[in-house]
């Protein structure tokens, strides 16, 4: 071998050798540069991106030189706002959007601008000019926003928006509550949304798609807000860990009860879901005529530019309503087919419905095809969900949650709006997702509550209907009540009606699932408020 002398090495030769390895590092390595495994931090230059650099997982841009070129500008932050990549770990590669993180995604995708002076101004011209391209959109569900507004479906089939069709929505999503006596936009119809249970009129129904993204344009539309500056009232933490309170006594005694994972199994015959959706189709299927609405107009003679923008350009010269019977033998429908797909059954099954079933009820196929297939579906599914809750069985299993799903990677959030300092709860803040929410978190803080925990993202029910999120786990100071530990769901309202279907069945199920695991001193329920809360666990 041969000995090399590092001690006698000038400070030239050691600068030297210190830039060679730095330099293969950088040119020749890039890979291991990049990678969690090398321990290097290093700065770049934004301008490296263009030469084979380029990462969508930049969270953070630092201007150390004055730029007057906007165009730069717009650059960098374009970059910068990119989707991030997930790139470690099983899934390595997936894209960090909403569909993957739900209600976390603006907490990871936060773009961070530590600025000079000229780059402050411009990040906040920049989001101005955004608001202000925003403000010609609608921001609230009105006849304006809606009339004369053409939706296309799959088919490449259209429909414009009359002033009856657009009435007829906006009375729908009032008696559903989707939008607010303000007419805005409500956490209602979004879920909804996400959960494909959007309800909307018969003639609709083919637009669901395009009707859905427009409410979401006129959601985001309404609630997107420039960004504020770093200022105290902001809470952003990278790795956001439980307080003492997780490590008590009494919390973890519920922890260690309810961090069982179960598995559920289903036993039903086809036979008993078809005996009861032909008794139930036979008894409530109500099947609308379809109406065609004529209206004809021609423009007025000698119209100036006050008439036009005034909108008052055309004048109705005929109002015709009639039946569309003649038109609906013209469109060929796969009924089994569609029915099978929107109730996800076979089209064995689907058919041995359609076959007993009464001749009369049949018959309102004719009257309107698309309505039958949607309103016998829905059936179906209600009929397959009850038989389901009847014949579902959960059993425990011998894997547990870990207790370090309850650490958040990215906790962001206002004081003023969506953040609470807590002292009861296992973290220091707590983050709610309405009012009902944060309102319910302050009577707890007040209550008669040892310890409670707003539930992690990644505790999950499994369900027929998807998995299933509670909200809150409570443990009570007091031997008043029956029940000491506590599983919450909090609603608006216990009206079965307003509570979407699927989210209906999913706690039915959650029910099925904590009586499974057994302990009789654990309530699982649907509450409103806090004074609901205590009614349910007295003695």
């Amino acid at each position: 071998g041969k000995l090399v002398d590092s001690i006698s090495k000038t400070k030239s030769e050691k600068q030297d050798s210190t830039d060679i390895s730095a330099y293969d590092l950088i040119m020749k390595n890039k890979e291991r540069l990049l990678s969690f495994d090398e321990p290097t931090r290093f700065i770049f230059s934004h301008s490296a991106l263009r030469e084979g650099w380029d990462n969508p997982n930049v969270f953070q841009i630092c201007t150390l030189k004055h730029s007057q070129a906007e165009d730069n500008k717009r650059q960098e932050i374009g970059r910068g706002l990119r989707i991030s990549v997930k790139c470690r770990g099983e899934d390595k590669g997936t894209r960090m959007d909403v569909a993957t993180l739900e209600d976390d995604f603006f907490d990871v995708n936060t773009l961070t601008v530590i600025a000079s002076e000229s780059y402050d101004s411009f990040s906040k011209k920049l989001q101005k000019e955004t608001v202000e391209s925003l403000s010609d959109r609608p921001v609230i569900l009105t006849l304006e926003a809606l009339v004369d507004r053409v939706l296309t479906n799959e088919k490449g089939q259209q429909l414009t928006f009359t002033n009856q069709s657009a009435v007829d929505l906006i009375f729908q999503f009032r008696e559903q509550a989707y939008i607010d006596k303000d007419d805005k936009i409500t956490d209602k119809l979004v879920k909804a949304i996400e959960e494909d249970t959007v309800e909307l009129p018969t003639e609709l129904v083919p637009f669901k798609a395009s009707v859905c993204e427009l409410m979401q344009k006129i959601h985001t539309t309404a609630n997107f807000q420039a960004s504020a500056d770093g200022k105290a009232d902001n809470i952003d933490i990278s790795d956001f860990k439980p307080n003492a309170n997780f490590a008590k006594k009494e919390f973890q005694d519920l922890w260690n009860k309810i961090k069982i994972k179960t598995v559920y199994e289903v036993d039903f015959s086809d036979e008993e879901l078809i005996k009861n959706s032909v008794s139930k189709i036979d008894k409530k299927l109500s099947v609308k005529k379809v109406i065609v609405h004529i209206t004809e107009g021609e423009q007025k003679k000698n119209i100036d530019e006050s008439v036009l923008k005034s909108g008052d350009s055309m004048v109705k010269t005929k109002d015709i309503t009639e039946k569309a019977d003649s038109l609906l033998g013209a469109v060929k429908y796969d009924l089994i087919g569609e029915i099978a797909k929107e109730a996800r059954l076979n089209r064995k099954t689907v058919a041995a419905i359609l076959q007993k079933i009464r001749a009369d009820t049949f018959h309102q196929f004719k009257v309107n095809p698309e309505s039958f297939i949607k309103e016998v579906s829905k059936i179906i599914n209600d009929e397959k969900a009850t038989t389901l809750i009847n014949s579902i069985v959960y059993s425990k299993t011998d894997n547990t949650y870990e207790d370090k799903i309850f650490t958040v990677n990215n906790f962001k959030g206002s004081l003023n709006s969506n953040i609470l300092e807590v002292k009861k709860h296992v973290y220091d803040y707590l983050k709610t997702d309405s009012k009902i929410e944060r309102e319910f978190a302050k009577e707890l803080e007040i209550g008669e509550v040892l310890v409670y925990s707003k539930l992690p993202n990644d505790f999950k029910i499994p369900t027929p209907v998807g998995n299933y999120n509670p909200d809150w786990a409570i443990v009570f100071d007091t031997d008043k009540f029956k029940y000491v530990y506590f599983i919450a769901e909090t609603k608006g309202s216990m009206e079965s009606m307003q509570l979407r279907a699927i989210e209906e069945k999913r706690i039915d199920y959650a029910k099925k699932h904590f009586e499974a695991l057994g302990h009789a001193d654990i309530k699982y329920d649907v509450i409103t408020t806090y004074q609901d809360l205590r009614d349910k666990v007295m003695l």
